[in-house]
Parts: C-alpha cells; sequence; structure tokens
C-alpha cells in the first residue's frame, strides 16, 4: 500500500504544473552608498541600481515587469488595493528606468513623509508575495512596441536603443514561468535634506545577496549598421524618414558639441529643419533632431520628417542638406547662443526636479560607485561650451552623413539601387525593427 501511494505521489508531482523559478536580482557586495544635492521640488528621493542578471531583451523585459509586479504588489499590511491607495494619498512614486547593465527603482515622495515612503518600499520589496497574474499582464505592457507600424520617430529611437544596449533578443529562458526577488542593491542615490542612513539601514539588513559564483553581464557596445532599411506599406500614402547614427565621443566636450549641433539642425520651433521643411516647404508636419544619451559619452542621433511618399527623396535631400551645412559650420551666432541657453536652463531644471535622470546621469558617470567627489564632466561641458568654437569645429563633432543608417517606414516608393551601396534590407511591416538590424550588423 505504502508502494502504492508513493506512485500516487510521484504521478502528481510531475502531473501538475511546472513550480515558478524565482530569480534573485542583488548585488554579491554591499551596496555603494551617494548622497547627490536634494531636489527643488518638495520631493525627495531614493534610487536603487540591481546589476541585471542577463542582458538579453527577453530577460530585460521579464525583469522590469518583475519589479513593476512587486512594487504594484501588496504589503504584509496592505492589499495591493490598499498599498496603491496609501501611495495616491501619500504623494509616493515609482519609476523604473532600465540602464546599460543595471535596473533602478527610484522612490519619490514629500520630504516630510519620506522615511515613511522608505518603510513601504521596504515592505515591498521585502514582501515574499509575487503575483502571477499581474506580472503577466506587466510582461504584456513591456513588450516593445511595433514601430513599423506605429512609425512614431520616439518609438524607432526606442527599439534602436534597445538593440544598441540589449542586442541580444532572447537567450533562451522561459521568462512566462518566471518569479521574481530583488536583494541586495549594489548602488543607491538619495536626494533628501535630512537624514534617512537608519531607515535605508534597516531596508537594506532584510535583504539576501547574490550567490558570488554568479555570473553577471557587464554591457556591450554595439553599434548601428549603415545602410537603408526599407518597409513598405502600399496602403500608406505618408513615409517616415528616419536617419541615425550610434556614436561614442572622445570625451564630454565633444559629446555636449555634438548635441548642441543636433539641437540646432532640429530640436526646436526655430531650428534649421522647422525652419527649411515645416514653415517653407510645407513638407512635413514632425521633422526633428534627436540626440538620445545612452551612457557615458554615448548617443543616438536622429534626424527624422514624416512627408508624403512620393516626396521623401526630395524631402531627404533638404535634411541632408542641412545636415551637411551645420557640419560644414554654417550656424548662425543668435542661434548657436540659444541653443547654449536652452541646455543650461534645461539641464538645471532636470537636475533639480527628475530624480529619475539625476541619478541616471550619476550611473553614466559612476557605474562602479564613487568615494571621492562627484562631478559630472557632461555639466560642466555644458556650461563651459564655448559656442563659436563648437560651430567651427562641427566636422570633428559630427560624422558625415555615410555612416547614417537611413529607415523607410510607409508608403510604395523604394530607395533607388543607388542608395544600396552600404548595405540594404527590406521587410515586411509585421516584423520589429530587429529583423533587419540583425541582418545587417
Amino acid at each position: 500500500m505504502k508502494l502504492f501511494h508513493g506512485i500516487l505521489a510521484a504521478f502528481a508531482i510531475f502531473a501538475s504544473p511546472l513550480a515558478a523559478q524565482t530569480e534573485l536580482v542583488a548585488s554579491k557586495n554591499d551596496p555603494k552608498y551617494a548622497s547627490l544635492r536634494p531636489l527643488t521640488n518638495g520631493l525627495s528621493a531614493l534610487s536603487l541600481m540591481w546589476p541585471l542578471n542577463s542582458l538579453a531583451e527577453n530577460r530585460i523585459e521579464a525583469t522590469h515587469a518583475g519589479l513593476a509586479t512587486i512594487v504594484n504588489g501588496p504589503t504584509p499590511a496592505m492589499t495591493a488595493f490598499e498599498a496603491d491607495t496609501y501611495r495616491e494619498i501619500n504623494g509616493i512614486d515609482f519609476g523604473i528606468t532600465l540602464l546599460p547593465s543595471h535596473i533602478m527603482l527610484t522612490l519619490s515622495a514629500p520630504s516630510d513623509g519620506f522615511a515613511d515612503a522608505i518603510g513601504h518600499m521596504s515592505e515591498l520589496i521585502t514582501s515574499p508575495d509575487f503575483s502571477r497574474q499581474w506580472y503577466a499582464r506587466q510582461t504584456v505592457q513591456q513588450r516593445p512596441l511595433l514601430a513599423t507600424k506605429t512609425r512614431r520617430p520616439g518609438n524607432v529611437t526606442g527599439v534602436l536603443s534597445d538593440f544598441i544596449l540589449f542586442p541580444e533578443a532572447d537567450d533562451g529562458t522561459d521568462t512566462a514561468n518566471l518569479s521574481f526577488q530583488f536583494g541586495m542593491p549594489s548602488q543607491i542615490v538619495v536626494r533628501h535634506d535630512g537624514d534617512v542612513q537608519g531607515e535605508v539601514t534597516d531596508f537594506l539588513r532584510q535583504l539576501p545577496r547574490q550567490n558570488p559564483d554568479a555570473l553577471q553581464p557587464t554591457a556591450v557596445v554595439t553599434d548601428l549598421p549603415k545602410g537603408v532599411i526599407y518597409v513598405p506599406d502600399p496602403s500608406s500614402r505618408e513615409t517616415l524618414m528616419f536617419l541615425v547614427k550610434s556614436e561614442t565621443f572622445d570625451g564630454a566636450e565633444d559629446f555636449v558639441g555634438a548635441n548642441m549641433l543636433m539641437d540646432y539642425m532640429g530640436a526646436y520651433q526655430g531650428s534649421e529643419m522647422f525652419r527649411i521643411i515645416r514653415q517653407e516647404l510645407r513638407a512635413a508636419y514632425n521633422p526633428t533632431a534627436d540626440f538620445e544619451q545612452l551612457g557615458k559619452n554615448r548617443a543616438l542621433m536622429s534626424l527624422s520628417a514624416t512627408v508624403q511618399s512620393s516626396e521623401w527623396p526630395k524631402i531627404l535631400e533638404e535634411m541632408k542638406g542641412i545636415y551637411n551645412r551645420v557640419r560644414n559650420s554654417d550656424a548662425t551666432d543668435q542661434g548657436m547662443r540659444n541653443v547654449k541657453r536652452r541646455a543650461l536652463n534645461g539641464l538645471e531644471y532636470r537636475f533639480s526636479t527628475n530624480a529619475r535622470w539625476g541619478a541616471s546621469q550619476f550611473m553614466d558617470e559612476y557605474a562602479e560607485g564613487v568615494t571621492g567627489q562627484i562631478r559630472f564632466p557632461v555639466f560642466s561641458a555644458v556650461v563651459n561650451a564655448n559656442v563659436d568654437k563648437i560651430r567651427d569645429d562641427a566636422m570633428e563633432h559630427l560624422p558625415p552623413l555615410d555612416d547614417y543608417l537611413l529607415i523607410l517606414i510607409g508608403g510604395s516608393n523604394p530607395p533607388p539601387d543607388a542608395m544600396k551601396a552600404n548595405g540594404y534590407c527590406e521587410q515586411p511591416i509585421s516584423k520589429p525593427l530587429r529583423h533587419c538590424l540583425t541582418q545587417m550588423r
């Protein structure tokens, strides 16, 4: 009889659904602690950085969904709904940011209730409850948008940034069956005019460390290919043109110089692209240039416009003309001064009010921690920027257009053969841009 019961028990184990695998996201060592200037908007903030266990995109999405599940879940004393209500009443907010080799959680709350907010975060992080249903929902929300269908420049930038930072699409892990536990962070950044060391220490005492033998990946450097990607859509009469280049700069001054020149070309209503393409030619409703920071002295540089499909070759030449004129130092004194003024104002405002942005800048500069004085070379480069020198040295800051990737999405007007010399890929609109990016890499 006992043997029969044993066989039944074994059958029940093998026949039951596969138990969820819990993945620990944690540092092997104690975290490094840094304090930045307090925010000026009445809020305080605490940012926790955990090293990622994998840099494959499927695992990145799963880790993001796992952290979102935990911070939106219950505490030992509150249901998930009660916890959400508590945060809303007390002005507590969580933000999750993906960095090149870390995932960051930023807690912000009114300064007078910041200690209580840390206690609430501690209860969420250390709680063993993990909702499978909420995780499944969060997993769907974290999947990248199909930029070939949305055709929004911001969506394209997001897809390209993910490809650069996380070039492996799938490492074979069944992420649907994962659960997550977040243990000891590797770094902590505080923005608070007061002492919360005790609350933070109490929180850290409850957290596990990663196994010393566990392998944790380091950030990789991947560049975009050259050439042309064409995504036809005969049902559309518009084409998104997207010229883009990933670039690693020699230093902060070169990084800031390129940023200001791109802003001059197309970041504001007074820019060259807006003035010529939008106002004079009335050829596009959103001509713009963008400079997306990817890490220390790394950026994604792009120019884009959505135009009538039959007109894209003509407007593309206008965009190239603007770029080459600026690269040949043809920029107005007033325009460059306006760019620096906006850069200074934007820098001060974002650092003083946006805790996630400030912590991201810190991690770009001090990914391994800091023991001495905290300095941000990019900030100093903006303050000390000589716009005349930047303009005169534009060819050193901006790469030649032949190094850019051209992405055309929509319409039925393909690129001529002469444009395919540096590389070419055509893909169905139903496939993500990774399809061609991987082929051309």
